[in-house]
């Protein structure tokens, strides 16, 4: 009997608990069209080791070759290639005259076309050599050091086609990226059967892709393909919140850590703004929690600026958090 009378309060007790809700559904992934089914593949030269003289420059473009993309529930494409090792260079500081390490400047562009020709209405900024991870120096210790990351640029979804190739090319216009050691790194990998070609390196350029009609678009690739992707995102209704700025005065900088809330969060990083209306990035990116970062002082003003966290995820939806009351430096 007691043991019917201790069910029956369990019972009750299980009755009245709150129901607990069906978790949300995740949110659809981005589809990835590249020379291999897994852009995680692109592993060799941008790295380290050996850079098989893989570099972006000035005077070498890369070129592939990709299928034609079936319609789909779209909204947004991008274009985007992996690369790392950018190069820096000694300078001596005009105050102190101590020795500096400068990143070597330069931008990096990427076009989308039907055929291997590449006119300016179909070419798009990439991202310059400071996002860049560093390649390491033996004998010195430097910031910004790092593996090889993909970079993206949205280009018109008119541009993609469904019914014939697109074709990516990669290129600078900065004549200092002129050989390997001045040049940042594009990934490669070694394909599993390759029956023709469907990758060319054209060395023949002077800081602008292919834009005439040639019998081929460069030396073709058939051992290894360079990392150059389309990546295509569908409808989503994915929100990135970001949290307002924690400020903390240093010595000569501020610390300001703000949280992310969101799936696939990507990247991270502060801007600022002296008006409240334009607004610019002033760090570097962050790719993983915890998302803090050191401002110097000479980065703000004596009469205060306007500074806020941001971040955008792997389907490309950006967020900003509230601005921070205007910040001067510390000291």
């Amino acid at each position: 009997m007691y043991i019917l009378y201790a069910l029956f309060l369990f019972l009750g007790a299980v009755s009245v608990l709150p129901a607990q809700e069906a978790p949300a559904p995740l949110s659809p992934q981005p589809a990835y069209i590249a020379l291999v089914p897994n852009v995680n593949d692109f592993n060799l030269f941008a790295d380290g080791g050996w850079d098989g003289n893989w570099y972006v420059g000035f005077d070498s473009c890369w070129i592939v070759k990709l299928p034609g993309v079936p319609t789909g529930n779209y909204s947004k494409a991008f274009i985007g290639a992996r690369l790392g090792r950018a190069k820096t260079r000694i300078k001596r500081n005009a105050r102190s005259g101590e020795r500096e390490h400068e990143i070597i400047p330069g931008k990096i562009y990427m076009a989308i076309s039907s055929e291997p020709s590449f006119p300016s209405d179909k070419s798009f900024f990439l991202t310059t050599s400071k996002d860049i991870a560093l390649e390491p120096l033996i004998s010195e210790t430097m910031p910004g050091l790092g593996e090889s990351r993909w970079f993206w640029t949205e280009v018109p979804l008119r541009l993609v086609n469904s019914d014939r190739p697109n074709y990516l090319a990669l290129w600078s216009n900065s004549d200092y990226f002129v050989s390997a050691s001045s040049s940042p790194i594009v990934a490669g990998t070694k394909p599993k059967e390759a029956k023709e070609a469907s990758a060319w390196l054209n060395r023949s350029i002077h800081g602008v892709a292919p834009r005439g009609s040639a019998p081929t678009p460069g030396t073709p690739l058939i051992g290894l393909q360079p990392a150059l992707a389309l990546k295509l995102v569908p409808r989503n209704s994915a929100v990135v919140t970001v949290g307002p700025l924690e400020i903390t005065n240093l010595s000569g900088a501020i610390a300001a850590r703000f949280s992310v809330r969101g799936e696939n969060t990507e990247l991270a990083w502060i801007e600022l703004s002296h008006d409240q209306f334009t607004w610019e990035r002033i760090t570097p990116f962050l790719r993983h929690p915890p998302y803090i970062f050191t401002i110097p002082s000479r980065d703000l003003s004596r009469d205060g600026v306007y500074l806020r966290g941001a971040a955008k995820d792997s389907l490309e939806n950006r967020g900003q958090g509230p601005q921070s009351p205007a910040v001067a430096p510390p000291d």
